[in-house]
């Protein structure tokens, strides 16, 4: 009776709950409770009404479902178990595999054949797990008709569902059914009114059948709905398992996504600066060719001075020696006087031209410091434009360095990953060889000793001997009543063990000491057994699925492995080039200084070149002015044919950077 009252006190708690949870205890249309009339309102009896009518429909609907024998129940929940591990296992090699496939992106962009494998190792995936996923809520389903079947089962057994008297058939009884003093005051307006003690008592007597009945039935479908409703919390308990280790699956993905996004990151940012680099290349190559242009014009415009002067000299010399050897020159008896009026007069007109010579060439040499200080302006340039592709090259290699060291450590950590596990896997086939063993020896005595009882009959001696031995068995099996059947004794899913599920591991192996202070009980015994035999297939299982674990950790260690060794010789050949670039660099700024050195001395030259043009036009010597224009033609020759052979160095330099440029650039993709 008091069961029934907290089951009908927790039943109205859950009416005025909003979240549909299961009940804890079965429904209150299904036994009548002693303190039922007593609380009950127009509103609870509308809500007897509606269950009672649900309850109908649920039964009427379940009436096609068959309920499953016992073979074919355990093969079913068997099989359920293993689909279930199935798919949990298949879900994860999927989750790989797209981990995988990402970093296959990233790595081979350029690789159509690698990408097609593996889209094609997906789809066989996805379509294997879609058929198990089917085939696991197919048991699923079959398994819930069954529960379903039994419970109606017992409901028809039982008549629990009678039909519900009509408003007009409704007294102060119904509503009072268990109310003492409202059967008392009924039964006596019934005497009073017939004068039949003997009826009174009748009823009486049925009342009390039908409480005692009442109680008996209320009392089995409680133990059934517990029943129910344990496996089905128990099945709600996995799937809020499976979900959460779904979302620590999920965001284990999210982040091999960002760290696959960040290596893309970083090959990308190196092929910008590669890029970058080519386009300053081709900047370089075009401005050395404006420059080479500008020098050809000087040289051009310094060869027609050259020739301008060389004319201007003939004439002078031919307009001298014509003079002098006229034969119809009448001053001949006037020589001396002649030649110095001559002198003097051709001293002037050579001062006038040498003035006049000195004026252009004041103008030139102008021009050409122009020109010089645009030149070196430009080298300035070209200067800052290498050093800045030093500094990219060096954070590049940097930037490789820490990426050849990150997949190193991540290597290391799934190297010692892959040994943490073989270890757990060592240790859990210890143990499960180990309680096969006991398990082995168990059933082989026990078999022994049935086989003889069978065949010689068993006496009085015999079964002392088995109860001790039985006794002695009780004394070393673990004690398993520290925890409630159905529940397992490890929780963790995962290959790592909890140091809680370590320290009952423990304390099952400490309990066999304890057996000293209990007294043998064959039931206990037998659930001890039951219990043994569970953790022996819950071990097997988890080996299996360690196993598993191991394997795909193993093949991930040898991919990560193989990927590292790729990255770490494509480091070793971007070094060798970067060494040879950071060679080539130097030789150009080698080059750069003999050429600043060269325009040093090319303007100390035209500052001397200077000052003998003042010297000469100060002497007015026209011979040594013709002298050192000739010197200066050979220097300015000279100095044309230097910048010509430094501009091809140049450019042959510019060609062989371009090349390593396209050879780096040609690696790249191919990685």
């Amino acid at each position: 009776m008091s069961s029934s009252m907290s089951s009908t006190d927790h039943n109205d708690h859950n009416d005025n709950m909003t979240v549909s949870t299961p009940p804890s205890s079965p429904p209150s249309f299904l036994y009548k409770s002693p303190n039922r009339g007593r609380k009950r309102s127009s509103g609870g009896m509308l809500r007897g009404y509606l269950t009672t009518i649900q309850a109908t429909q649920s039964a009427i609907e379940a009436a096609d479902w068959s309920e499953l024998s016992d073979d074919e129940l355990e093969r079913t929940k068997i099989e359920h178990a293993h689909v279930a591990h199935k798919v949990e296992l298949y879900t994860q090699r999927l989750q790989t595999e797209t981990s995988v496939r990402e970093a296959m992106q990233v790595v081979y962009s350029d690789s159509n054949a690698e990408l097609e494998l593996s889209a094609a190792k997906m789809d066989e995936l996805e379509r294997t797990l879609s058929r198990h996923y089917r085939r696991l809520l197919s048991l699923r389903t079959k398994l819930l008709h069954h529960n379903a079947a039994v419970l109606l089962k017992f409901i028809h057994h039982n008549n629990l569902l009678h039909t519900q008297p009509t408003p007009s058939q409704l007294d102060s009884r119904h509503f009072h059914a268990n109310n003492d003093r409202a059967w008392l005051s009924g039964s006596e307006g019934v005497i009073g009114s017939n004068d039949q003690p003997s009826k009174g008592k009748a009823v009486e007597k049925t009342k009390t059948i039908e409480t005692i009945n009442e109680t008996v039935v209320a009392e089995r479908v409680n133990e059934a709905t517990h029943a129910i409703l344990s496996e089905n919390e128990t099945l709600q308990q996995r799937l809020r398992e499976h979900l959460e280790e779904s979302h620590g699956r999920t965001t284990q993905l999210d982040s091999a996504v960002q760290e696959s996004a960040h290596y893309k990151q970083l090959l990308n940012d190196a092929h910008s600066a590669h890029t970058q680099q080519s386009q300053h290349s081709t900047n370089l190559q075009s401005r050395l060719q404006s420059l080479l242009e500008d020098f050809s014009q000087v040289v051009t415009m310094r060869d027609g001075m050259t020739s301008n002067l060389d004319g201007l000299c003939g004439v002078l010399d031919t307009h001298n020696v014509a003079y002098k050897r006229h034969p119809h020159n009448p001053l001949d008896t006037f020589t001396s006087a002649i030649a110095s009026i001559e002198a003097q007069l051709m001293l002037n007109k050579e001062n006038t031209s040498a003035s006049e010579q000195m004026t252009y060439l004041t103008q030139e040499k102008n021009t050409m410091r122009q020109r010089f200080d645009y030149y070196e302006n430009q080298m300035q340039q070209l200067s800052d434009v290498i050093a800045n592709q030093r500094l990219d090259m060096e954070t590049q290699k940097q930037q490789w360095s820490s990426v050849a060291g990150e997949q190193k450590q991540r290597v290391t950590s799934l190297e010692e990953e892959l040994g943490e596990a073989n270890m757990r896997i060592r240790s859990m086939e210890a143990d499960v060889a180990f309680y096969k063993d006991s398990n082995a020896a168990y059933e082989r005595e026990l078999k022994s000793r049935e086989d003889s009882r069978h065949s010689s009959g068993v006496s009085v001696s015999e079964e002392k001997l088995s109860m001790q031995a039985l006794k002695g068995l009780w004394k070393v099996l673990p004690n398993s009543s520290h925890r409630p059947p159905g529940q397992r004794l490890i929780d963790a899913s995962s290959a790592a063990l909890a140091q809680s599920d370590i320290d009952k591991l423990k304390q099952v192996l400490e309990r066999w000491k304890e057996r000293s202070f209990e007294k043998y009980d064959l039931r206990a015994f037998v659930g001890c057994v039951r219990t043994l035999i569970d953790d022996n297939r819950f071990f097997i299982e988890r080996i299996l699925h360690n196993a598993e674990t191991a394997n795909l950790y193993k093949g991930n260690a040898e991919k990560a492995h193989k990927l590292a060794l790729d990255f770490k010789n494509a480091l070793e050949g971007y070094k060798k080039q970067v060494l040879d670039l950071q060679n080539s660099l130097s030789q150009a700024a080698r080059r750069d200084a003999e050429i600043r050195k060269d325009r040093e001395e090319l303007r100390e030259q035209l500052t001397v070149a200077q000052r003998d043009l003042v010297t000469q036009q100060q002497g007015g010597e026209v011979e040594k002015l013709r002298k050192s224009i000739v010197n200066r033609e050979d220097e300015i020759q000279a100095f044309k044919q230097l910048q010509m052979d430094k501009s091809l160095g140049m450019l042959d330099e510019l060609n062989s950077l371009q090349i390593e440029v396209a050879d780096l650039r040609q690696k790249l993709r191919q990685k």
